[in-house]
């Protein structure tokens, strides 16, 4: 008979479903009215009417998902929903600060927003969960679809390559300036990428061309400073022993 605890759930066990810790609220503050390129004002209202369905939209696809989140069973299968129930209520966040804004500019994303609400709690009123739960997955469907068609692979390349060069450099800079021991060190064992941009597909690849060095993603690349940093403090006096004696060492 077979053991329901070993039973995989999710059709990929290795995908990741990071959760990116994003603000949006002081670049908000800047933002002209004909927000859109080339002021384009039709294409403003079409941003500003999805984005009013946004926040009320991400919050309902949390609570289908959330509903049956008792009966997983399969690790992988949390991790991924845990991580996406993070990203929707990061993303939900967002587009409230960024229809907040429009309603200051004068669109209006508030009545958008309550009609939006309404409409989905009346749904949830009137069909069962796994219902719900469908729509949850072909609305995701739909919006990266739409994500696909508006921003191309080479658009987003052309927006993220200063700030990716800016990274490469400061990694080549720092690597300049690293002692020789240090550096053989790295070398053998490599770069490791930690942070939400340690997330950008082709980092690694890019780093490993560029410093001609291996280069591996982190276990946890979004928690796994916070924890080190935690573990560090609770061995604090054997590294400050560690760290004098080496300070003595280089003296002689």
């Amino acid at each position: 008979m077979t053991d329901v605890a070993t039973v995989a759930q999710t059709s990929n066990p290795e995908r990741r479903v990071p959760t990116r810790r994003m603000s949006f609220e002081e670049s908000m503050e800047h933002l002209p009215r004909a927000f859109a390129a080339d002021g384009d004002l039709i294409s403003g209202h079409v941003i500003m009417a999805l984005s009013s369905v946004f926040p009320d939209g991400e919050d309902y696809f949390v609570r289908s998902v959330r509903h049956y989140r008792d009966r997983i069973t399969d690790p992988a299968l949390k991790r991924q929903v845990s991580g996406f129930i993070g990203q929707e209520a990061v993303h939900g966040r967002e587009h409230r600060v960024f229809n907040d804004r429009l309603a200051e500019l004068g669109y209006p994303t508030k009545r958008y927003e309550r009609f939006t609400k309404a409409g989905l709690r009346f749904r949830e009123r009137i069909l069962p969960p796994l219902s719900n739960l469908a729509a949850t997955a072909a609305l995701e469907h739909f919006t990266a679809t739409l994500a696909e068609l508006v921003l191309t692979s080479e658009e987003i390349r052309g927006a993220i390559e200063e700030p990716v060069s800016q990274i490469i450099d400061a990694v080549k800079q720092t690597l300049d300036r690293t002692p020789p021991e240090l550096a053989s060190d790295i070398m053998d064992r490599g770069i490791m990428l930690a942070g939400g941009g340690s997330l950008l597909q082709g980092i690694e690849e890019r780093l490993r061309h560029e410093t001609q060095m291996p280069a591996h993603l982190a276990e946890s690349p979004l928690t796994c400073v916070a924890v080190g940093s935690g573990r560090s403090l609770e061995e604090f006096e054997a590294i400050h022993r560690s760290s004098k004696n080496s300070r003595n060492r280089r003296r002689r």
